[in-house]
């Protein structure tokens, strides 16, 4: 213990150094002057020596809801100024340190920093730790809090709870700050969205297929989840439109909007696509596709997935193909085949009845043919004849040969001439020649 202040100034400071916890004590200024002695009894100091390090206190300012900027500190008293203590907290940085004097003549480190908060923050552990220096090494202590943030429904989400042949069962969920969330059910219509629900489970019977979302909202604010779409299952598509009287079905397809009819036919299940198209009446057929407004043919075989293009077409009853064909507008022919992809050009053709096949090219008007043969691709021309079976080369070319052979040489499809040739079969060459007209 040294006194280092200047009585002569009044300044009593007196430094202590070594302190321990039996230190702890009642303590009295004495003066001593040769034969004068004075103890200041009736203004004792209480000295109390902790064995441990003060915890620090974290305080927060500002609104703890989402979007809002909120200041945090973390503070600790600081018994010597001069060897105050360090402070660190899990934020991503620790700021400068300030030290700042209490009514009572002590002093706090304390360090602050700016947060933006949102959904993320909340449950966030802050954890401020207090580092005080002493002789051999330092005591520590620290203080958690955990942030609790109001923020609106997040992570909203649709589930299939329950499914049966009669309805379907969704629930939907959201995680937010209140929990305390109410849940509305909306529908898809051209007038924007109606609400259909209330309640976070909606019950919806088979025959009403949509497109659907629900909307989960707290104090805070609200969230939509995705869109889904809902289609009559497939134990009840098929005979549904085979229901549908014949008188109606064909106006039926022809009032879909054409916004609508592209989204319709990609949202039928690939698996259903064919049995669908092979429960229209025969006798419908031919004029439902006839319906189909010239400028919505492309984009709607288009949107027909690759791989069920080909069962699709084989599906057709035979006696339908050659006039389902026929029924296509003379001006759209030729860019349909040109529109259909090329790894599906042969296989297509493949697919068609050999017994089908000439009636079908016959069927196809002699003005369209040429333009019908050159829309192919020239990588694709060699192979497509190629597939066709030997037994119907022959009378194939030999029921189309005046129509098509003449003008066909006669056009820019020369370069193709010869490995067309070339790619028929040895065995046909001598009887395909021999079925050229003499006059040709």
């Amino acid at each position: 213990m040294t006194l280092t202040g200047d009585l002569r100034q009044r300044n009593c400071t007196t430094l202590f150094t070594e302190i321990h916890t039996s230190h702890s004590d009642k303590y009295y200024l004495r003066i001593e002057n040769q034969g004068f002695k004075s103890t200041a009894t009736c203004d004792p100091l209480q000295i109390h020596v902790r064995d441990s390090a003060w915890r620090p206190s974290v305080q927060i300012s500002g609104s703890l809801r989402e979007q809002q900027t909120v200041v945090i500190s973390c503070s600790a008293l600081t018994p010597c100024p001069d060897a105050p203590p360090v402070l660190s907290w899990s934020l991503q940085q620790t700021p400068a340190h300030s030290l700042l004097p209490n009514p009572d003549g002590t002093f706090n480190s304390i360090i602050q920093q700016s947060l933006l908060l949102s959904e993320e923050h909340h449950g966030l552990e802050l954890l401020c730790s207090a580092w005080y220096p002493v002789r051999g090494g330092h005591k520590a202590a620290k203080t958690t809090m955990t942030l609790t943030v109001d923020h609106s429904p997040k992570h909203t989400t649709v589930l299939v709870e329950g499914n049966t042949s009669v309805s379907l069962t969704l629930s939907c969920s959201s995680r937010a700050w209140p929990p305390d969330l109410s849940f509305s059910w909306f529908r898809l219509s051209p007038q924007g969205p109606q609400r259909v629900h209330e309640g976070d489970l909606y019950t919806i019977n088979h025959t009403s297929p949509g497109r659907y979302f629900c909307q989960a909202k707290n104090q805070v604010g609200d969230q939509n989840s995705t869109v889904l779409t809902l289609g009559v299952p497939q134990s009840l598509l098929v005979p549904l439109v085979a229901s549908v009287p014949q008188s109606l079905l064909v106006p039926l397809v022809a009032s879909v909007p054409q916004s609508l009819l592209f989204p319709s036919v990609a949202s039928v299940p690939q698996s259903l696509l064919v049995p669908l198209v092979a429960s229209v009446p025969q006798s419908l057929l031919v004029p439902l596709v006839a319906s189909v407004p010239q400028s919505l043919l492309f984009p709607l075989v288009a949107s027909i997935p690759q791989s069920f293009l080909v069962p699709l077409v084989a599906s057709i009853p035979q006696s339908f193909l050659v006039p389902l064909v026929a029924s296509i507008h003379q001006s759209f022919l030729v860019p349909l085949v040109a529109s259909i992809p090329q790894s599906l050009l042969v296989p297509l053709v493949a697919s068609v009845p050999q017994s089908l096949l000439v009636p079908l090219v016959a069927s196809i008007p002699q003005s369209l043919l040429v333009p019908l043969v050159a829309s192919i691709p020239q990588s694709l021309l060699v192979p497509l004849v190629a597939s066709i079976p030997q037994s119907l080369l022959v009378p194939l070319v030999a029921s189309n040969l005046q129509s098509l052979l003449v003008p066909l040489v006669a056009s820019n499809l020369q370069s193709l001439l010869v490995p067309l040739v070339a790619s028929i079969p040895q065995s046909l060459l001598v009887p395909l020649v021999a079925s050229i007209p003499q006059s040709l």
